[in-house]
C-alpha cells in the first residue's frame, strides 16, 4: 500500500507556502526528514511496513503506540494540569517532526463511551489541539485505519473480506483519480445552490464564493473526495443517516438533523445527548468519488 508522504524524490524546500494556490499540495518525505507514526492500538505490521519504507527514503521515523484502556483511565483521574504537563511533552515531540501518520486499530470502538463528556472535551481542548496545532500547520500528515477484526466487525464483514475491500480502495492510482476529480472541482467553483435529497433527506445550502479542495490519497486512506464548507447561513432543510458513526468514543446512531438559517435541531438520535454538541459542530461538506467504495 503506498502512503503518500513516501517520496525520495521531493524537493525539500517545496513547502506550501511557496506553492500558488492552485497547486496541489504534495506531502512526500525526503532525506533526512522526521516521521512520527503513531497507533491507536497494537497492530504493529503496518507500522513496521511504513517505517522501513522512511528508511530506505533516507528519513528518520519515530513510532509511538497508544492504548485506549490505559487512555481511558488517565482521562477519568487526571486533572487538567496533569494534561497541561503531557501536552507540553508530547508538544515538542510534535513540533520536531516534518511528516506525521496516524494508524487507527482499536480494538474496541466503546472504549471511552463511558467517560463523562466534560473529561473527552477537557482531553481534546487542552491537550489534543496544543499537541497538533503544529501537525496542521507545518507537518506534511496521512490518517488511515488498519483493517483489523474490530474494524471488520463494525462493517458486518468476515477479517479476510474487509481485508480485501480496505486494500482494494486503497491501492488506487490516485494520481490518474486526481486529474478525473478536477471536472468536479470546476463545477462546484461554478455552483452556488446545492440541493441533496434522499430517504428522510432534503437539504439545500450555498456554495458560492467558497474554496473547493480535492483529497486524493494524500491525507487520508482510503481518499477521494472534493469538499468546500457550505455559506453557514443557507443551510436550510432536513438530512438524516443510516449509519452509526463513532466520535470520541461515542456512537450516534439514527441521526436526524433539521437546519433553519445554518442553525441545527435534532430531530432523533440514540446517543448521550451531553455528547451531541459536540458532534454537531462538523462543518464539511464532501462529495466522495471512490468508486470502489460504492
Amino acid at each position: 500500500m503506498n502512503i503518500g508522504i513516501i517520496n525520495p524524490g521531493r524537493d525539500p524546500h517545496e513547502r506550501p507556502e511557496n506553492r500558488t494556490a492552485g497547486q496541489e499540495r504534495r506531502p512526500l518525505l525526503c532525506q533526512g526528514e522526521k516521521l512520527l507514526i503513531e497507533v491507536e492500538g497494537h497492530d504493529t505490521v503496518l507500522a513496521k511496513a511504513i517505517a522501513l519504507e522512511a528508511y530506505h527514503a533516507g528519513a528518520y521515523p519515530f513510532v509511538v503506540f497508544t492504548d485506549k484502556d490505559i487512555l481511558r483511565t488517565q482521562l477519568l483521574h487526571s486533572p487538567p494540569e496533569q494534561l497541561e504537563c503531557l501536552a507540553s511533552y508530547d508538544f515538542v515531540r510534535m513540533n520536531d517532526m516534518d511528516a506525521y501518520v496516524l494508524i487507527r486499530a482499536d480494538a474496541n470502538d466503546s472504549e471511552l463511551s463511558d467517560v463523562p463528556p466534560e473529561k473527552i472535551h477537557q482531553y481534546w481542548k487542552v491537550y489534543y489541539h496544543h499537541v497538533h496545532g503544529p501537525r496542521w500547520e507545518k507537518t506534511k500528515w496521512c490518517i488511515l485505519r488498519y483493517p483489523n477484526a474490530a474494524a471488520a466487525q463494525r462493517a458486518k464483514m468476515s477479517t479476510e473480506k474487509f481485508e480485501e475491500l480496505y486494500f482494494s480502495v486503497c491501492n488506487l492510482d490516485y494520481s490518474k483519480l486526481s486529474g478525473q476529480m478536477d471536472a468536479l472541482v470546476r463545477l462546484l467553483n461554478q455552483t452556488d445552490k446545492v440541493r441533496i435529497t434522499g430517504e428522510g433527506t432534503d437539504l439545500t445550502l450555498s456554495i458560492k464564493g467558497m474554496p473547493v479542495r480535492k483529497d486524493a490519497g494524500l491525507q487520508n486512506l482510503p481518499d477521494v473526495e472534493v469538499y468546500c464548507v457550505p455559506i453557514k447561513d443557507s443551510v436550510h432543510g432536513s438530512i438524516s443517516f443510516n449509519t452509526p458513526v463513532n466520535f470520541r468514543g461515542t456512537t450516534f446512531d439514527n441521526i436526524a438533523l433539521t437546519f433553519e438559517h445554518g442553525k441545527s435541531s435534532m430531530r432523533k438520535q440514540t446517543t448521550r445527548q451531553s455528547s451531541w454538541k459536540f458532534w454537531k459542530s462538523t462543518k464539511e461538506h464532501d462529495i466522495s468519488v471512490n468508486s470502489a467504495l460504492v
